[in-house]
C-alpha cells in the first residue's frame, strides 16, 4: 500500500476500509487537506468530511454532486447486515443540508467509475478527478479496502497544485 501511495505523489491518495475510515494517505493527500483546514481533522471517517459542514463541506464546490455520489457509493446494498455502514448512513442522511430524494436508495444508478470535485479556498480552484482501485483482489484483507486517487483534472489544477506544494 505505501508503495502504491508513494508512486501517486505528488497528488492525493487515501487508503480506506469498507466503512470510509482513512486508513492512510500519501504527502499529497496530506498537503491537500492542509491546504484547505489547517490541520488533520482526528475524525478517521471520509464521508463525515464530506457531509459535514466542520470539515471539507464548504470548501467543495460542486457539493451536492460529490455528496450523492458518496451516498449512492455506500455499500449498504451490498452489504446489508453492515451495521456500522447503515449507522453511518443513518447519521449522514439526517444532516440538515442533505436533500430528502438521497434518502431513498438508488440501486438502480450505477456510480460512475470517476468522480470530479472542486475544493474553493479563497481565490484558489482546484478541480481534481479521483477513482477507487482494488476492484476485484486475490487477497481477502484486501476486499474491504481501496485506493482512491486523484489527479488534476484540468491544467490550471495542475499549476495551481504545483503552487501549492512548492511552497
Amino acid at each position: 500500500m505505501e508503495f502504491l501511495l508513494k508512486q501517486q505523489e505528488p497528488y492525493p491518495a487515501i487508503v480506506l476500509d469498507r466503512h470510509w475510515n482513512l486508513l492512510q494517505s500519501n504527502e499529497g493527500a496530506a498537503r491537500l487537506v492542509h491546504f484547505v483546514l489547517g490541520a488533520i481533522p482526528k475524525e478517521p471517517n471520509i464521508v463525515r468530511h464530506v457531509l459535514c459542514d466542520e470539515y471539507l463541506k464548504p470548501f467543495i464546490a460542486n457539493w451536492n454532486e460529490v455528496a450523492r455520489d458518496i451516498i449512492r457509493r455506500q455499500e449498504i446494498a451490498w452489504v446489508p447486515t453492515d451495521e456500522t455502514l447503515q449507522s453511518l448512513l443513518s447519521e449522514v442522511l439526517a444532516y440538515p443540508d442533505v436533500p430528502e430524494q438521497w434518502r431513498a436508495p438508488e440501486l438502480e444508478a450505477p456510480a460512475s467509475p470517476l468522480l470530479n470535485f472542486v475544493i474553493r479556498k479563497v481565490e484558489v480552484e482546484l478541480r481534481f478527478s479521483t477513482w477507487t482501485t482494488f476492484g476485484s483482489p486475490h487477497d481477502v484483507t484486501l476486499e474491504e479496502l481501496r485506493i482512491e486517487s486523484s489527479f488534476p483534472a484540468d491544467e490550471a489544477t495542475a499549476r495551481a497544485w504545483q503552487r501549492i506544494i512548492s511552497s
